[in-house]
């Protein structure tokens, strides 16, 4: 075993498109959404404990320190499903916000799990790494590829493009307010609907080295976030305009992004009105570890 400590940057996602094409008999909903990492990240420090049981110390953005949280849930997991001793000590820096779509519990959990995967040397149980991330939420799988990818079925199907990656930046901002997930889902409408086909159009010209167009990108849940929370209308406005492109929602909200060369103006001009803002790129991992590794795919650490 590995005495650690591990340490690990959890980076967050956005939704270049998010098209929704039903609801499956399972409750879940089949989604088509390319999905990009990008350099906002939380850091989580992961060793093992002289005492018995986990204790998970959070600062930064509140966010549930028990068993609510989605790196309590992925350990809990881990220890049930492969054996594995639940005798840490884990403290989580919130960089990510919660309630804005940007994944960051998904994150943070699938960065414990590969931290798990060097201290108790799983790393190579490819099939029992993504069954546990699977289980333990939609979003969680995503982020051990990371990158560019093409995400489909309830979020477990990922499809990673190669890399390098062209760099550009983008202006990324949130209101105050957070977004329920399920609240946003059940929210849908069958009009809101589609076969996915912008997803798969965005897609194919990403495969060619592009930058995302703003104009290619969509997001299905911004008809009903924007009228049932109209400060996340009023933020995807003055994003646009300042941006001098159309901005787009990431997730079921409630953060609003802008691919732009005006990027530092705008987020410069959010943050003086009031805003939460920054300026951030897009990256090619899911997780970061200390061991001085990038984890990519299915590599070990």
């Amino acid at each position: 075993m590995n005495n650690g400590p591990i340490r690990i940057k959890a980076y967050a996602k956005l939704n270049l498109t998010l098209e929704i094409r039903g609801q499956r008999p399972d409750g879940y909903h089949e989604i088509r959404s390319v999905v990009q990492t990008i350099s906002l990240a939380d850091e989580i420090s992961v060793q093992p404990s002289t005492t018995t049981g986990t204790r998970l110390r959070v600062q930064g953005y509140p966010v549930p320190g028990g068993d609510d949280n989605l790196v309590m849930a992925a350990l809990r997991l881990a220890s049930t499903r492969l054996g594995i001793s639940r005798d840490l000590e884990i403290r989580l820096t919130k960089r990510i916000p919660p309630g804005r779509g940007l994944g960051g519990g998904s994150s943070d959990a699938a960065a414990i799990l590969r931290a798990l995967g060097c201290l108790y040397d799983w790393e190579r149980d490819r099939d029992g790494l993504h069954a546990v991330a699977a289980e333990t939420g939609s979003d969680v799988p995503l982020f051990l590829r990371g990158g560019l990818m093409l995400v489909s079925g309830r979020g477990e199907k990922v499809e990673r493009s190669s890399p390098p990656y062209p760099d550009y930046r983008l202006a990324l901002a949130w209101p105050e307010l957070e977004v329920p997930t399920g609240l946003a889902y059940s929210l849908l409408e069958p009009a809101d609907y589609s076969e996915g086909l912008q997803t798969e159009r965005l897609w194919e010209y990403l495969q060619e080295g592009q930058i995302p167009d703003p104009a290619g990108l969509t997001n299905c849940f911004e008809r009903i976030v924007f009228l049932r929370w109209p400060p996340i209308a009023d933020l995807h406005a003055r994003m646009s305009e300042l941006a001098g492109v159309p901005a787009r929602m990431t997730g079921s909200g409630s953060a609003v992004f802008a691919i732009t060369p005006r990027a530092e103006d705008a987020v410069a001009q959010l943050r003086a009105e009031g805003y939460e803002a920054f300026v951030a790129h897009p990256v090619e991992i899911g997780q970061e570890l200390s061991c001085g590794r990038s984890v990519v795919g299915d590599n070990g650490c």
